[in-house]
Parts: structure tokens; C-alpha cells; sequence
């Protein structure tokens, strides 16, 4: 036992001077070395022979970087001049490291399989201009902490799972002019920051593979280029975010059919919570949230919307009907902005931002309200949806870049999109409270978690009081609803402090009570 226990501590003691020492060596046999100096924790990889450039050769995983402990300690790689590509398995693992420099001229190829898979630490690639051919499958996988990257103009494959559970991948720049043709099966699957790729800029891209897409839940939009042939099932599903795909560009006229939506297809839901803009010489396809082209415009047989799916709208459209589905109490008060013009809903009144007085907001009532604009509403009995039906043509409007009501440094602003909490105090919105007193959105405020979709919130100019109170009414000031009650759902009144803070037990000093000041000595 004893000789046993000294053989392991020798082996241990061996792998920890291994670690912490210079080493050097060749790959395969050839012409390529490799120097690790580990006070710089670098490791450069040089081209040793006579020719003008070298593809650097496979690595034997289980062989060439295993006998030393490289993988385990480089934090920097540096790519010699002449070295015109990666070759498979090249870094793969690299477990600490951080950075490559690649050469400024003379990388010419592309990346192989596996070459960075697994480096959880690489924060940033920049894979050189003159690049050309693929980037390899897993190329990049599962690399955690990669935040961006640029496509170069001779990349012509990005293959599959090559960025796959690219986690903090944010930002894909495609360069113009591309000569990308193909992104292949799960190639961005799991790039759960990724909020925008503009495909639309690889004017020779043909080839989607399945699962693309899949599971990027930051991704907000897609708009593909005409050139576009062919897209393999689930390349979008678990989009979460997805406002629009808009497929309008591509020429080739029998690209989406009715077999094309369901499970594993190409549109994996057969009810589209996100709009679809289908080539324009597609075939009519009558669903939900489907955009067809027909008789030189732009129709779809059914708009709907919800809280749970915003929309944005890039290009003007009919639809035959529209629905947006929210449930509302009896004798409410709410905020409502929809992209298509409302009709008059049985016991809802419409009311827009008109004035302001010190702290008090003045609303007067709207009778034809219009899409893209916010409102206040209230409600008389219980409405439990907007439907709204029409046998002609409703005209949907692209959704402008503001949505706001403005008087006096005040500003009613409309969303079709969540706002989180974190971008509301950035605004300093204020959001319509129980009691109808308008409530600041702060760090302390006890307000709700984010502002939903298809709602509305003021904004002041230059800020404002903590909170504001309103009148239903005229202009003149004629109030429609008075002494306005601030109540909790137990039938308790609610008190604040001068800064809109919420106040369980009130003590002596100045408070805001029922939308008024209110002094106790």
C-alpha cells in the first residue's frame, strides 16, 4: 500500500512540474511546431518549412496534446505567419483559454471539426478577412463565453453544430458581399443571446439546415435573402422572442406548402404566434399569422395577437379579421395600444393623454382610436377580448418607431413588446396602479415586474413627481372620476411617501393618500 501511495505522488507531483514548465514540440511529425511559454501562458504554433504557406494538420486528440498538459494550462494561442488554416481537433479543450491571434497575412482556409469545441473561456475569435471555405462541424461548440463573432466574405459553409450552445453569442456579423451558401444542421442551436442575424446580407445563402435556428430565444426577427432554396424542419422552433420571419425575397415559388407546418416542419406550430411572410409567388396559405401575396397585395386570413405573442410589423398588410385576446374586470381602469384600429367594444371607452396640471394627468375621451397609438380605457361590466371582425380588408400598418401621445413635457408612450423592469426605470416610465394613481417605476417602487405587450406608460421630460394623479373628462378640467381611491385587494387604503414608496405604517410626516397629499402631525 505504501509503495502504491509513493508511485501516485510521484505521478502527481510529475503532472504538477509538467504544468507549471516551458515545453515545445512538433504536430504529427512535420514542419509545424509549437512552443508553450508558460510565464505568458502562451502558446504559439509556428510553420517551420520553405514553402509560402501550410494547412496546419489534424490533431490526434488522444494522442499529440495529451502528452504534455498544454490543453490544460494555455490561456493564448498565436498563429505563425504561413499558417493558411485549423486543422481538426486542433485546441479542443483548451480549458483556460481566452484569445487567438491569428496571422495578419496568409490564412487563406477554414476551420476544421472540433477546433475550438469545448474552450468555455474563448471569449472572442477574429477569424481573419481572408478566410475562405468552412467552418467544420462543433467548430465552435460549446463555447460559453464567446460574445461575437464576424462571418468573412469567403466563408462558404458555417456547418453543423459549428456555434451550437454558444450561450453568450450575442452578435453574428455576416460581412458583405458573402459567398455563404450553406448554414448547416444546428449551427446556431442554443445561441440563447443571439437577438439578430441578417441573413438577408448573403445574397448566395441557399441552404437552411433543420434546428438552425433552434432554441436561439433571444432572436427577434429573420428575413431571408431570395436566393434562399431550401429550409429543413425546426429550423426556428423554440424561438421564443420571434416577432417575424420574412420570406417575401425568395423567388423560388413553391417553397412553403400546408405540409410545411406541424411538428418537425419547417413552421413546427400549426397556429403562428409570430407573423410569417410567405416568397411572393408562394402559394395562398390560409393561417393564423400567415402573410400571403395576392392580387399585388400583401393578405393574411387571420391577425392575432396576445400578451404572451408581440408583434412588430415590417411590411403593411389586409387581414379578413383580427383578434387580441385580454381578459379585463368590471369597472377598470387599464392602458391598451394595439396595431390594428380597435373597434368599439361594448362597454369600453377609449380615452388620450390631452393635458396636464402640476401632477395631474387629464385624459379626454377618443370615440375612433387608432392602431399604433396608446389609450387609456376603462371598462363598464366585464369585456373579455378584443375580436374584431371585418369582411374586407383591415389594413395593418408597419409598426412605427414611437407610439406616443405628447402635452405639456408629458408623454403617453404605446409598446407591442414587453419592457423589462430594468429597461422601465431606465425610462423613468410611470405604469397605471391599482387606484388610478400613476406609480414611477424605481428600485424601490412597488410596482410590477415588467410592463406587458399592448400596454401603455408615461414618461416625463426632464422627470417629474414620484406619482401622478389623473382626470376622465374635458379639457376644461370637468372630472368625470373624483376622489380617487388608492385601495389593496383586501379593501385597504394605501398609503406612500413623498417619493412614491409604499408605506404599510404611516407615522408623522407627508404622505400621499388617495392621490392627495396628506400631512400627519
Amino acid at each position: 500500500m505504501k509503495t502504491k501511495f509513493l508511485l501516485f505522488l510521484s505521478a502527481l507531483m510529475l503532472t504538477a512540474t509538467r504544468a507549471k514548465a516551458d515545453d515545445s514540440g512538433t504536430i504529427a511529425g512535420e514542419d509545424i511546431a509549437w512552443n508553450y511559454v508558460d510565464a505568458t501562458k502562451t502558446l504559439t504554433i509556428t510553420y517551420t518549412g520553405s514553402a509560402s504557406s501550410k494547412a496546419m494538420p489534424d490533431i490526434e486528440y488522444s494522442k499529440d496534446w495529451d502528452k504534455t498538459t498544454v490543453r490544460e494550462v494555455a490561456e493564448h494561442v498565436v498563429i505563425g505567419d504561413k499558417i493558411s488554416s485549423i486543422g481538426n481537433n486542433a485546441f479542443r479543450g483548451f480549458q483556460k483559454l481566452q484569445d487567438v491571434t491569428f496571422p495578419a497575412t496568409g490564412f487563406t482556409g477554414g476551420f476544421g471539426s472540433y477546433c475550438f469545441y469545448n474552450c468555455q473561456c474563448l471569449t472572442a475569435i477574429n477569424i481573419p478577412s481572408t478566410a475562405t471555405g468552412a467552418i467544420g462541424w462543433l467548430a465552435f461548440n460549446a463555447c460559453k463565453a464567446l460574445t461575437a463573432v464576424t462571418i468573412p466574405v469567403g466563408i462558404t459553409t458555417i456547418d453543423t453544430d459549428a456555434f451550437s450552445s454558444c450561450t453568450s453569442l450575442a452578435t453574428v456579423t455576416i460581412s458583405a458581399g458573402s459567398a455563404l451558401t450553406t448554414i448547416n444542421s444546428r449551427a446556431f442551436r442554443g445561441c440563447s443571446a443571439l437577438a439578430a442575424i441578417h441573413l438577408e446580407d448573403c445574397a448566395s445563402l441557399t441552404t437552411i439546415g433543420e434546428d438552425a435556428f433552434a432554441y436561439c430565444t433571444s432572436l427577434t426577427s429573420l428575413t431571408l435573402p431570395a436566393s434562399v432554396t431550401s429550409i429543413g424542419g425546426g429550423w426556428v422552433y423554440g424561438c421564443s422572442a420571434l416577432l417575424y420571419v420574412d420570406m417575401s425575397a425568395i423567388t423560388k415559388t413553391d417553397l412553403v406548402s400546408e405540409s410545411n407546418f406541424g411538428s418537425n416542419k419547417m413552421f413546427p406550430y400549426s397556429a403562428m404566434y409570430y407573423l410569417v411572410y410567405l416568397p411572393q409567388g408562394n402559394a395562398k396559405i390560409e393561417r393564423n399569422n400567415v402573410v400571403y401575396y395576392e392580387e399585388s397585395k400583401w393578405k393574411c386570413s387571420m391577425f392575432s395577437a396576445s400578451d404572451e405573442h408581440p408583434v412588430t410589423v415590417p411590411r403593411e398588410f389586409t387581414a379578413a379579421r383580427c383578434n387580441y385576446y385580454r381578459s379585463l374586470g368590471a369597472d377598470g381602469t387599464y392602458t391598451i395600444c394595439l396595431p390594428f384600429n380597435p373597434t368599439a367594444e361594448t362597454g369600453v371607452t377609449y380615452y388620450k393623454l390631452s393635458g396636464v396640471s402640476g401632477s395631474t394627468l387629464t385624459f379626454t375621451e377618443e370615440a375612433a382610436p387608432e392602431p399604433n397609438k396608446p389609450y387609456l380605457i376603462t371598462t363598464t361590466g366585464t369585456v373579455s377580448s378584443f375580436d374584431t371582425w371585418k369582411v374586407g380588408a383591415l389594413v395593418i400598418p408597419v409598426t412605427p418607431a414611437s407610439m406616443n401621445t405628447a402635452v405639456s413635457g408629458y408623454k403617453m408612450v404605446g409598446t407591442l413588446r414587453d419592457i423589462s423592469r430594468a429597461d422601465a426605470i431606465t425610462l423613468g416610465a410611470y405604469i397605471l396602479q391599482t387606484g388610478n394613481i400613476w406609480q414611477q417605476m424605481t428600485d424601490a417602487a412597488a410596482a410590477s415586474s415588467n410592463i406587458p405587450s399592448f400596454r401603455a406608460y408615461i414618461v416625463a421630460d426632464g422627470g417629474g413627481a414620484r406619482s401622478l394623479d389623473m382626470n376622465l373628462g374635458q379639457d376644461n378640467g370637468v372630472t368625470a372620476v373624483e376622489n380617487i381611491r388608492t385601495i389593496d385587494r383586501n379593501g385597504n387604503e394605501q398609503w406612500y411617501d413623498i417619493n412614491g414608496r409604499h408605506i404599510s405604517n404611516p407615522t408623522k410626516g407627508l404622505y400621499i393618500k388617495n392621490g392627495r397629499k396628506v400631512i400627519i402631525k
